[in-house]
């Protein structure tokens, strides 16, 4: 076959699941018998409806009520569900509305869910669905397959394991970052499982491109958030990079409850989303201008002082001194030998340089002494002088020279008049900015980021409520606590973690008693994720996928660069700057390569070119832990089908928009042979035990340096069968969550099946609560960050507060120091339009996207909008089919006709690689490309860690591709 041709039909593609019946709405009967339902689940018969009946009131009749949720890595991703099954079949299921507000003065959670969730039981039993283990009997993807048994397919599975240990080491065994769509037990089990055997695993949110680098670089962290009720305290709503009514539908009525109550709400976009409808003012910026449009905002504050400067003194970083030779803050270590990461403001009271506070906010002096503007004369500890700036009186100078509003609009395309209006509005009210994950697949996502949240510093627009600048507050320890626990919470598992973190602490002190609790916890995260084998996945692809040969190319790079990625990650690692654990190189090369909810043929950016032709070739073994056949799972050698929602018990692990955790019961078996992940990872461990004694193999030493026994892997992975499947797990959740004070005080497992969902109570005692840095309260609003505000907490960062100057050498050299504007690199070529792509109204990612339930709401096919008038010109009609293309691939679509999208850009969302011609998706046309500067892991808020840190390859927003008409279609 050819690599590049894909050609098999999606007729042909839906055989390769396993077993041929497809359940819907409309084929699902009250009448079925047990072993009709079981001949249904193994696809061995069809069903058909025999009377209009069955469908139109049959569908009232239910025999059992479940709760029920969805892990789909949406947004709430925990809406609570009632789940009708009748004969062990799931015929329905609807929201549930017991999501009370938090008190009578602000709005209600109800009605969670969408349409997504309200349809999820179509997918239980669609022709996509996995349910036997299969073996591949042809070439990869060539679709032909022989059901296996499964201890056959563990069989297979482990040896290829014990293979990739014997020949390579621990390391010769990779998890290709998983992600949560498996729910909270698959999530915590694939970690555990991978890490208990030493496997390499890219961090997958970063792999993803969901971390917020320009928040990290200002904060020092970057998962926190707010509760959606926390929109009703705000003056001014501004929504960037994201389309709620597609991708947070129920929070939506949040938005206009808020302007119920008074709020103005404006939406920064290129093009009219349908969430524009609800906005009073839409800023349409060119795709990837946003910097150039904040930072203007910014310089119109600055201009007619209309920040507040109380704030920028105590919070910021723009009374910090900067040396003007070198551009570096000026240190301690230089001024007299002392600490380099202790720096200087100048205090006009004292007539000289003042050491600025790293254990508090707070300033012993007069704040009102600290100069924001000026130039002063510093003696060196070696005796020569250096002159030195704020960081202010620099911001201030760029912004002038560069970003007044007449020379912003060029670059971003709006109005003069339509920057000073929001500068004005955002200096004088209190001001919410959600910013949208789209930001962070802009290769200058990061610099985007950091200039928004500048606008929001120099107004005060954060840690008060109505305040805020994006939602990644995901609350998921317990999540993290499965994944790393060595005993149960009965046994002694919290003790031991908070005795590891106070020896961190006591020797983080004994070198700098300004460390914080927030510092030690980052500081464990750190060195935990070092001996876990995560690994920055850029630099994975770049040394094992193949990616050298489309992120080296010099055409493509940012021309304000001065460095390819693969120099940059050169002199990482020569300097220092980059662990050599991280390094990925031919000793620790993948030999076996396991995926758990990854469709990287559609996730991975040009991952339909680089896995086929450069990845997968290297490996021995592929091996798929799935519920459905995506166009990636195709690929595999061993299909392993897990259940799906529904099908096992499991609790969600939500976003904090909606503060509530729900249950999920299972109501249904899963069809044919599927089992939970939990119990596929179980079984994989004990015939790796089982195998490992027949092969005479002891023991193998982990990627942390520890020496593991073969004939543990079962009772280590289930604590001695503490932990041995999904119900036993779910009760661990429930205690640790009631342990730490996330759920109420002795709540238990029996009373959330009994109520189907819990609030929050807390944030527990974990990383999450100081990341959040804010009192979590049931009886109002929620909101990020009021401990720095409020209580002077100092931030983990370099300068121990919000950093807007980066004085690393990379992003000094990259003129980055200051957050700008730099338009998206060539990366793929010139071309006329901008490509813009993002989440669909009616799939989950693309899970819902090839259904026929949820075909009739859409064309049926990839579908690419396309401006009116400049359809027009190029002579293309609604419903052409159109060739996408740039210097890298193409990609073919029905194009739809829009004057709601910019005649410079063209939109396109999810679809299934296999939904294309030769399977070629849009994703195709991505190199990826990820901005380096993120190398300098050893700056402090650049660390390597729990979701973030090290560049992101998902750069794909406004890349340049062109379209054109297919001849002959």
């Amino acid at each position: 076959m050819n690599k590049g041709d894909i050609t098999l039909a999606r007729r042909d593609f839906l055989k390769l699941t396993g077993g041929a019946a497809g359940l819907s709405l409309v084929t699902l009967n009250g009448c079925s018998s047990d072993t009709f339902v079981a001949e249904v689940s193994d696809g061995k018969a069809d069903i058909a409806y025999t009377s209009w009946e069955d469908v139109y009131v049959k569908q009232w009749d239910w025999d059992t009520i479940s709760w029920g949720s969805h892990n789909n890595q949406c947004l709430p991703a925990g809406c609570t569900f009632r789940v009708y099954s009748r004969n062990g079949l799931v015929w329905r299921e609807e929201q549930y509305a017991n999501s009370a507000a938090c008190s009578d003065e602000y709005p209600d959670y109800n009605p969670m869910g969408c349409q997504k969730g309200c349809a999820f039981h179509n997918l239980l039993y669609s022709e996509e669905r996995l349910r036997y283990p299969m073996k591949r009997v042809g070439e990869r993807g060539a679709g032909k397959w022989q059901r296996i048994s499964w201890d056959e397919a563990l069989t297979e599975v482990a040896d290829a394991i014990l293979d990739a240990h014997e020949e390579i080491g621990s390391a010769g065994f990779h998890v290709d970052a998983p992600h949560n769509h498996g729910g909270g037990v698959g999530k915590s089990g694939v970690h555990r499982f991978a890490h208990q055997l030493g496997a390499v695993m890219p961090e997958t949110n970063v792999a993803i491109g969901d971390d917020l680098k320009g928040v990290s670089q200002v904060f020092g962290k970057m998962r926190m958030g707010m509760t959606s009720d926390n929109m009703f305290d705000a003056d001014i709503l501004i929504f960037s990079n994201t389309n709620w009514s597609y991708t947070v539908t129920p929070m939506y009525h949040f938005i206009t409850e808020a302007r119920y109550n008074g709020a103005e709400v404006i939406l920064v976009n290129p093009d009219y989303n349908p969430s524009t409808i609800h906005a009073d003012i839409h800023v349409p910026v060119v795709a990837g201008s946003d910097a150039a449009y904040w930072l203007s905002v910014s310089q119109v504050m600055i201009e007619e002082e209309i920040y507040d400067r109380d704030f920028i003194l105590e919070q910021t970083d723009m009374p910090m001194l900067v040396r003007r030779d070198n551009a570096k803050f000026l240190s301690a270590e230089e001024v007299d030998g002392g600490r380099p990461d202790q720096f200087y403001f100048y205090d006009s009271g004292v007539g000289g340089i003042a050491q600025a506070p790293r254990a508090s906010l707070k300033y012993e002096g007069k704040l009102e002494q600290l100069e924001l503007e000026g130039l002063w004369k510093v003696r060196l500890a070696d005796g020569s002088d250096v002159e030195v700036e704020t960081v202010f009186a620099r911001l201030k100078d760029m912004l002038n020279r560069e970003y007044k509003p007449e020379l912003a609009a060029e670059m971003c395309g709006t109005s003069p008049s339509l920057i000073r209006e929001v500068a004005r509005k955002v200096a004088t009210k209190r001001t919410h900015f959600y910013n949208g994950f789209s930001t962070a697949k802009h290769y200058h996502g990061d610099l985007m980021e950091r200039a928004a949240i500048l606008m929001l510093g120099l107004s005060g627009n954060w840690g008060k409520p109505g305040t805020g600048f994006n939602n990644f507050l995901m609350m998921v320890d317990h999540v993290a606590h499965i994944t790393g626990a060595e005993k149960t919470v009965a046994q002694g598992q919290l003790i031991d973690n908070k005795h590891a973190l106070d020896e961190l602490t006591k020797e983080l002190k004994a070198s700098d008693p300004a460390v914080s609790e927030e510092d030690a916890i980052i500081e464990l995260m750190v060195r935990k994720q070092l001996k876990s084998a995560t690994v920055p996945p850029a630099i994975w692809m770049y040394n094992y996928a193949g990616y050298n040969k489309l992120w080296d190319k010099k055409e493509w790079q940012d021309p304000t660069s001065p460095m390819t990625f693969g120099e940059y990650l050169s002199e990482g690692l020569e300097k220092g700057y980059i662990d050599p654990t991280y390094k990925c190189g031919p000793e620790t090369r993948p030999q076996v390569l396991m995926y758990n909810c990854h469709n990287p043929l559609r996730r991975q950016r040009a991952g339909s070119q680089m896995y086929i032709e450069e990845l997968w070739p290297k490996a021995k073994m592929i091996f798929y832990v799935e519920t459905r056949m995506s166009s990636s799972a195709a690929f595999a050698d061993i299909l392993l089908p897990s259940a799906w929602y529904y099908e096992k018990e499991d609790t969600t692990s939500v976003f904090a928009h909606f503060p509530y955790q729900a249950m999920q019961e299972k109501a249904v078996n899963p069809p044919g042979e599927a089992h939970t992940e939990w119990e596929i990872y179980r079984d994989i461990m004990e015939k790796i035990g089982e195998r490992a004694a027949q092969r005479n193999m002891k023991q193998f030493v982990d990627w942390g340096g520890t020496t593991r026994k073969y004939s543990d892997m079962k009772d280590r992975f289930t604590i001695n069968g503490a932990l041995n499947d999904n119900a036993d797990v779910v009760r661990e959740f429930v205690d640790y969550n009631a342990a730490v004070g996330i759920f109420p005080k002795d709540y238990t497992l029996e009373k959330f099946e009994e109520e189907g969902q819990v609030r929050i109570q807390s944030l527990g005692t974990s990383s999450q609560r100081h990341t959040q840095a804010s009192d979590w309260h049931t009886d109002k609003p929620c909101y990020a960050m009021g401990w720095h505000v409020d209580k002077k907490l100092p931030y983990p960062t370099h300068t121990r507060r919000a950093q807007f100057y980066m004085d690393h050498e990379w992003f000094i050299g990259a003129g980055e120091a200051f957050p700008v504007h730099k338009d998206t690199p060539p990366q793929g070529g010139h071309h006329p339009f901008r490509l813009v792509s993002g989440h669909p109204r009616i799939s989950v990612h693309t899970l819902h996207l090839a259904n026929p339930h949820f075909m009739k709401l859409h064309r049926g096919q990839p579908v690419v909008f396309l401006n009116t008038e400049v359809a027009a010109e190029k002579g293309i009609s609604d419903g052409d089919q159109v060739l996408m293309s740039n210097d890298y691939a193409e990609s073919e679509f029905m194009v739809s006709l829009s004057a709601a999208v910019s005649r410079d850009q063209v939109l396109t969302y999810m679809w299934e690689p296999y939904q294309f011609k030769n399977w070629r998706s849009h994703d195709a046309l991505m190199p990826g490309i990820p901005k380096p500067t993120p190398l300098a892991m050893n700056y402090t808020q650049c660390r390597f860690h729990i979701a973030t840190g090290s560049p992101n390859p998902a750069s794909d927003r406004a890349i340049r591709v062109d379209i054109n008409k297919v001849k002959d279609a």
